[in-house]
């Protein structure tokens, strides 16, 4: 076969013939630079029907929550460290306790059928018909088993903080051996009990983080060696969620199959296909195709995917962009000059016309959380006037040049940053686009506290007890801002488990930082997916980076 006569459209051409055989179509794609995952998906498809063989394939980064790594590194695909990279891969094979609904709105169950708060215990009901791949009852030793290794310092995992106010937990940290947190036990088979030694009504967002682990495998393993073990990338690997772990083909896809005795019901789809694709510019080519059924795209996408039949873009929350302050500059620690920032970009424009209508201008860092949003928070609209009237009060002089970070890749940021630039200008504020190329420069400005401003996010945040992680104590350290009122609020919204009452301090606590902007919160962003609803039908989506109740067992493909 003479490769050099081919180009995309003369290979989706006679693949879909049949005229080219498998070997010709791997053979093509691989001189057109296609890589082998779009070959593979491509030439499995020739003659198959979707309904018959039940089958699914899609982009392992499809949500754009980390794409996964396509090698065999055990210790990139365990998520006990920080969460890991492989995200469609644990919501597909593995099971929390608590998760979110897809919307963020609401807490819903997964392996917990119900739960309860009273005086500062935490009860979980769990289901009684949840069983591990290897058949093997779900039950509350195992939920057990995960808070305690998580919070193990041995461990090194971030998710181990989620459990700080547990009773017990102080104790953990100072132990030498493998420990057992004595606020965390299980009265039965199906019983989670969890004793608080302070009010903590946030401890719950902690679980959508976490993955529920198999005490009957991993019980007697080091839990100082535990994220490298084979484990994590072979069908060793035992999860309770809707599809088993059956191998990981090196550099092109992790294989899937249906889990029949999940416990929320048996997959429709009884094989999936993650695909590690080279570039979303192959992702996409594969869901032109019709072999690719989700792929991550950006707007400048846009018009290829509309003009793909059966295509559809769907969008969800990626997190607020934002402008973050080091208010230790004498320049930024006024907050008049950070909301002339904030009423000198005109926010609108830039979500309409750069970000295309997929982003919406915001002022506050978790809009979408709607129950904890102030009604009355100023919107900072584009008022130039305003910001000019605001430094002048300050006193701000503009004879220093700030420097204004980024370090998003992709050309939209890049025409975000210059657009911001000349906004500022406008108002007498000079900046210096700084990319951050990952030399180091900008993590030793960090660390000598000589930055200005960094635009940036935090990605979606599940929950607005999140917010003291950012803009308590640990804000002065990072941020040179401290503010006694918002802490006060959010240590209020803590203690208390009433949503009602929660509202109201969560409210007050953003009001604060709405007037007091030790961020300018600019843009909520969406994060794209480019999806085939022609053919996958019933299936849900939402934020990449955390682990949202998917109901992957209601999807199916469709001739």
């Amino acid at each position: 076969m003479d490769t050099k006569r081919f180009g995309i459209d003369t290979l989706l051409a006679g693949a879909a013939s049949g005229e080219l055989s498998r070997r010709d179509i791997l053979k093509a794609s691989m001189a057109l630079g296609m890589g082998s995952a779009f070959g593979i998906a491509l030439a499995n498809a020739q003659g198959a029907s979707a309904q018959d063989g039940m089958t699914l394939t899609f982009d392992a980064g499809a949500t754009q929550g980390g794409g996964g790594r396509p090698n065999a590194e055990h210790i990139a695909y365990s998520f006990i460290i920080n969460g890991g990279s492989q995200f469609e891969i644990n919501r597909m094979v593995d099971a929390r306790l608590v998760t979110l609904s897809a919307d963020l709105q609401e807490f819903v169950g997964d392996l917990a059928e119900s739960w309860e708060v009273v005086d500062n215990v935490y009860t979980f009901n769990l289901r009684q018909n949840a069983v591990w791949h290897d058949g093997t009852p779900v039950t509350a030793k195992d939920v057990v088993f995960t808070i305690n290794l998580l919070t193990d310092p041995a461990t090194t995992s971030r998710w181990g903080s989620s459990f700080r106010n547990v009773a017990g937990y102080a104790e953990a940290q100072e132990a030498e051996t493998p420990t057992s947190l004595t606020g965390v036990t299980a009265p039965d088979d199906y019983t989670v009990q969890i004793e608080l030694a302070n009010p903590d009504s946030g401890m719950l967002s902690g679980f959508i983080f976490i993955n529920i682990l198999p005490e009957h495998v991993l019980g007697t393993a080091d839990r100082a060696t535990i994220t490298e073990l084979p484990y994590w990338t072979t069908n060793e690997r035992i999860g309770a969620g809707p599809f088993k772990f059956v191998q990981l083909v090196e550099g092109e896809r992790v294989e899937l199959v249906a889990h029949e005795e999940y416990h929320h019901g048996a997959p429709a789809i009884k094989n999936l296909n993650l695909l590690f694709f080279s570039s979303a510019e192959t992702s996409l080519a594969a869901l032109q195709a019709g072999e690719n059924m989700a792929a991550p795209m950006s707007v400048n996408e846009l018009e290829l995917v509309q003009g793909i039949d059966g295509a559809e873009v769907i969008d969800f929350p990626a997190g607020v962009g934002v402008i973050f302050f080091n208010a230790l500059q004498p320049e930024l620690n006024d907050k008049r000059v950070r909301q002339a920032i904030a009423y000198a970009i005109d926010k609108k424009t830039i979500c309409e016309t750069l970000f295309q209508g997929y982003a919406d201008p915001v002022s506050t860092e978790i809009p979408y959380v709607e129950w904890a949003q102030p009604d009355d928070a100023n919107p900072y609209d584009y008022d130039p006037e305003q910001a000019k009237a605001l430094l002048e009060e300050a006193g701000f002089t503009g004879e220093r040049t700030l420097g204004l970070w980024y370090y998003y890749t992709d050309p939209v940021t890049a025409n975000v940053m210059e657009a911001m630039q000349q906004y500022l200008a406008a108002v007498g504020i000079n900046t210096e686009l700084k990319f951050d190329d990952g030399s180091g420069v900008r993590t030793q400005e960090i660390a000598d506290k000589t930055w200005d401003m960094t635009y940036g996010s935090f990605g979606a945040q599940p929950s607005p007890a999140n917010l003291t992680a950012v803009w308590g104590p640990p804000g002065e350290v990072t941020y040179g801002w401290l503010n006694d009122d918002f802490n006060a609020e959010m240590d209020a919204a803590l203690a208390t488990y009433e949503r009602e009452e929660q509202a109201v301090h969560y409210q007050n606590a953003i009001r604060i930082l709405n007037e007091e902007s030790p961020s300018v919160w600019l843009f909520d962003r969406k994060n794209l997916i480019a999806l085939n609803s022609a053919k996958l039908q019933n299936s849900v989506w939402g934020p990449g980076h955390i682990y949202w109740m998917n109901r992957a067992n209601e999807w199916t493909v469709a001739e």
